[in-house]
Order: C-alpha cells, then structure tokens, then sequence
C-alpha cells in the first residue's frame, strides 16, 4: 500500500506520458475503435481485405455475448463474493474506485462497485469495452493524455476521471465478459507488480463467476431433479397399475398404492416378503422358476400372467411384466416392473369363448336335427301311412296293434316337430314369422275349438270368453305362430287337468291384448316356476315318478314365441289348485291397421 501512495505523490510528466511505450498508452487492437488515431496508424488496405476481418469480429462479439449470457449474470442483487473482491482492490491499491464490470451489447453494468453512484455506464463511455480487447490489463496513467479518452464525458465531467486498470474477466473458453478495474481521479503510476495483483483479482473475481454459474447450474439441476421426482410421483401415486421392484433374494423392494386396491394389502405390510407369497399355490412353483431360469440365462425381459390371492382370499388374475437388473458385473440385482390386474378381461374373454362354444354346438345341434328331419320324417311317414292301410284292411287283432302303432307314431311325429322347431327358434332364424295385424279373439275361437271335444271327453267344462266383435282386439303378430301358442297351453292345461275345467279368455287394456288360459288342474311348485318351468325338456314330474307323457318343450318354445313378437309371458300356480297363464302383446291401435308391418312394431306389452 506504502509504495501505491508514494506513487501518487510523484510529480507526473506529460512528456513521459506521452513517450511511455505503446502499452501503456494505448493497445493496437482498438486503434480501430478512434476514429482519428486509427486513420493516422492505418496501413493502406483494399476494402475486400477488411469485409472478412469485420466478419470475424462481430462473430466474435455474438459469441461473447452468448457466454455471458450462459452466465445469468446482468441485473442482479450485490453478492458478497463480488464485493469482497472490489473492497480488497480498492484498498490494495488504494484507490478510490474499484469495480467489477460486465460488459454487455449497449452498456456496461457493474456487478459490484466501490466508490461509484452509478450501477451501469453506456458501453460506448467504457474504459473497460477498450479492455475487453486487449490481451491483457490495459492502463491509462492520465486520461487526459490519452487520445482515447480525453474527450469521454468519464474524463471531461464531474466524476473527473483520470487513471484507469482493468484486467479482463476472461472465461475458460477465452472470451472476456468484463473486467476488475480500478480508477482514480488523479494520475498515477502502475508498475508491473501492480500488473500482476491486478490480474490476480480478476482471475479470482472471474473465479467467483464460475462458482457462481456453476451454483446456479447445480441449483437448477437439483430443481429440475425435484420437479421431475414430483411428476415421476405423481405418476407412480396415480398409475392404475402396480409399479415394482423385487430384489436379488425375490422380496418386494418397492410397491405403488395401487398395491393395496389390487391385493388388499397396504405396501409396507408386503416390503420385505417373497413375491411367491402372494402367488396362488398353484402358480408360485412355476414362477420362481422362471424367475430363476431368467436371472441365469440372456433373456432379461418377463412377462407372465398369475394368479393372485388378495388379503381377503379372493383370486385375482395379473399380468406381470419386468426387466432384470443387473450390477456392473453382470450379476442380477433383482426385477423392477409393472403388474396389471386382468381379472375381469381373463372373464370376458371365458364368457366370449363360452359363448362362441355355445354357438358352436348349437350349430352342430342344429345340422343334427336337420339330418334327423331328413332321416327321421321319410320313415315314419311310411309307419304311419301303413299303419292306416292296415288299420283299414286288417282284422281285428291287426287293426287294433295298427291303431297303438299310429298313436306311437303320431306321438313320435309331434316330438320331432317340437325338436324341429325348438332348433329353428334358437338358431335365430325368425324369417318364418310374419307379423301382421291379428285378431287375436279369432284365434282363441278357432284353436279352442279343436280342445273343446278332449275336454269334455274327460268330463271338463271348457269356456272360450272373448270381448265383442266390434272391441279391437288385433295385434302385430303372426297367425300360425299364435296358433301353436295356443296350441302349447290348451294342450297342457286339458293334460293336467282331471277334475274342474279349463277357461280361455282374451281382453284389452289400454295398450295391451291380454290372453289367458286357466285351468283347474294339478299345478306347479314356487320353485318349478321359478326355476326350470320354461326351459327345455323339463316336467316337475321325473324318471320313475313322471305321471304325464310329453317331451317337455311345449313351454320352452311358448316362450321363445312370444318373445319374438315382442310379447311377455307370466304364470301363477298352487298345488293342487291349478294353472294360469297371462300372455300380454301390444295392442294395434285402428289407426295402424292399415299400415302395420314389421318395421313399425309398437312397443313391448305394458298393462
């Protein structure tokens, strides 16, 4: 400090200012930024040889520009770093100026500032923008000398500059971002000592800039490393699938909340246990193995569908996917992957092949009975026919085994017809149906004239009650199918009927044509009629205890019937007390009689 001061108090020489070596006075390198001492020093040149050299620098300045920007840097809070730095200079120098500048495209701002009101100066005022271009520090002993600076308003104006030492802050890749200086408002001296401490502050304060970026850098990688744990979180809380890992020895390492709605354990009741413990018994054999056969061969991939059991017992199917992990040598660490709860498409996919199973024997049930149809109605046509011929011709004894033959065939006829249809119905196949409007009050006359004659032969009453023939009682229906309808309930309701009568009768609501047979026969159980009455080849009464003959499809196909010309079916019964079924179809309103056909079918049948 002692040599600076007396420094100072040397008597300055403009003679030796002016003759001290060019150095000190001014750097070549920005001659070209004076305008009249760059004409006076200029070599002759062509313009051609000068375009390039223009290029080249202000490719150079871009490029400075964007280091400094990498740095994040302009326009920010004091750091104690800095102002350390400035202090230090300041005083090691003594001077009353000491600043850490940068330099940017317009202006030069000071990150610190020791002694100086201003926090930015234009660049074109700068000592320091001369700095930057300089190879090394760059000191003005006396401005006022200085061709460069005579005129700067720094000089001329009230902060009455006069000595200037700045050394380039110049980053590792070799731009200059600003400079350490130190100013004076009075002339003085800088030795090559000075030189050296100078470029030791800014190597230092240059330095602090790299800590600093490299901070900043660290600082926004952590931030970047937090929001993505944040996002990669979020997925893992939200995923519908369990994320994984198991570890070398095959214990759960690391389970997602999905964990707990999938086997009813929360994850840290499972961190710790085998994986093979929750397996289904019948699987956990074959997936250590494969586990283990994995970890010893090439293939590092795994996937496998399982069967696990939850903490209440249920059995859920998975579908486990994972890689293995490995060490640096090559040794498995353990699996890490995702499992899939598959349950419910493992059932759609055993109701799609049970269905499409169904649909194949159905088929096959169909072909069969269309081959029996062949096989079956030409031989017993034949039966029947002679059995006719002989009960017409034969004696006695021979007209009588005619008859039982042609009861057993005829018998053995409705049976195959029943088969028949049955199969027609269930293969879909509806384009026998003719739905058209029907007098339904018509129908009922004409079947249950054909059952009055059984009926009264077994000594029952047998009543037929329809509205008037001026009461609408047409339906969308077809004729022939109505009639075989009736045909399923008058036969059975005269069949199981030994004492009392059977009734059939039809009225309207106000969308609905209502038909019912009721009988007084021998009725069903609650649980036949809740159960098997409507399916096929089902009586109440079975095997050695079975009273009454039929195939038991007379109900099954009424059903399928009535269904398909968008109609319901209902049946109330005792023991003991009889029978009655409630056939409900839509109602034709008159205005639709006219134009009623399938495609304009009125909706299903309400009361």
């Amino acid at each position: 400090m002692h040599i600076a001061r007396e420094r100072r108090k040397r008597p300055q020489c403009r003679l030796f200012a002016l003759f001290r070596p060019p150095r000190r006075i001014f750097e070549p390198s920005t001659v070209k930024n004076v305008p009249n001492l760059a004409k006076a020093t200029a070599r002759p040149s062509s313009a051609p040889s000068e375009s390039p050299r223009l290029d080249e620098a202000e490719r150079h300045e871009q490029k400075r520009l964007e280091a400094l920007r990498r740095y994040d840097i302009l326009d920010t809070p004091p750091e104690e770093s800095f102002d350390r730095l400035t202090r230090l200079a300041a005083a090691h120098f003594d001077a009353p100026i000491a600043l850490v500048t940068l330099v940017a495209d317009e202006r030069q701002w000071f990150k610190s500032c020791i002694g100086f009101d201003r926090r930015e100066t234009n660049r074109e005022v700068s000592f320091c923008h001369h700095a930057l271009q300089s190879n090394g520090p760059l000191v003005v002993e006396d401005a006022t000398e200085e061709v460069r600076f005579m005129d700067n308003p720094l000089v001329t104006g009230p902060t009455h500059i006069r000595f200037y030492a700045g050394a380039p802050l110049r980053t590792p890749d070799g731009y200059a971002l600003g400079t350490l200086c130190v100013m004076d408002t009075q002339p003085r001296a800088f030795s090559d000592e000075d030189m050296t401490h100078l470029r030791d502050f800014a190597a230092a304060a240059m330095d602090a800039l790299e800590q600093r970026r490299r901070a900043e850098a660290h600082r926004q990688a952590e931030q970047a490393q937090r929001a993505s744990e944040r996002k990669l979180r979020r997925i893992v809380e939200n995923a519908q699938d369990v994320i994984y890992r198991i570890d070398a020895e095959g214990r759960w390492g690391f389970l997602s909340p999905s964990w707990k709605e999938l086997t009813g354990y929360r994850p840290e009741e499972s961190l710790g246990e085998r994986f093979i413990e929750v397996l289904h018994p019948e699987d956990q054999s074959e997936a250590l193995f494969d586990f283990e056969g994995r970890a010893e061969g090439p293939d590092r991939l795994l996937s496998r569908e399982d069967r696990f059991v939850t903490k209440t017992g249920d059995v859920r199917w998975v579908r486990v996917r994972g890689r293995l992990i490995t060490e640096e040598h090559g040794e498995v660490e353990g699996v890490i992957g995702t499992i899939s709860d598959i349950t419910d498409s493992r059932r759609m996919e055993a109701e799609r092949e049970a269905r499409q199973r169904a649909e194949e024997l159905l088929e096959a049930k169909t072909s069969l009975l269309n081959n029996m149809s062949h096989e079956l109605r030409t031989p017993l046509a034949s039966i029947l026919g002679f059995s006719e011929v002989l009960a017409a011709e034969g004696d006695e004894q021979q007209q009588e085994f005619a008859e039982i033959i042609g009861q057993n065939g005829k018998r053995l006829q409705r049976t195959l017809e029943s088969v028949l249809h049955l199969a027609q119905i269930e293969s879909n196949d509806e384009t026998d149906l003719t739905l058209e409007p029907t007098d339904v009050a018509d129908a009922v006359r004409t079947v249950a004239a054909t059952y009055r004659p059984p009926a009264e032969d077994q000594d029952l009453s047998f009543e037929v009650r329809t509205p008037p023939e001026d009461e609408e009682t047409r339906a969308l229906l077809d004729r022939e199918a109505l009639e075989h309808l009736l045909d399923d309930l008058l036969s059975n309701a005269v069949k199981f009927t030994k004492e009392g009568g059977v009734t059939v009768s039809v009225d309207t609501g106000t969308s609905a044509v209502r038909l019912r047979v009721e009988d007084t026969g021998v009725g069903m159980s609650a649980s036949f009629q809740s159960g098997t009455l409507f399916e096929e080849f089902t009586q109440e009464s079975t095997g050695l205890d079975r009273e009454y003959e039929g195939t038991g499809l007379g109900l099954a196909i009424a059903r399928r019937l009535v269904e398909q010309m968008d109609g319901t079916i209902d049946v109330e019964s005792s023991p003991g007390e009889g029978t009655t079924f409630t056939v409900r179809f839509p109602r034709l309103a008159p205005a639709d009689t006219m134009d009623a056909s399938p495609e304009a079918a009125p909706p299903r049948a309400k009361e």
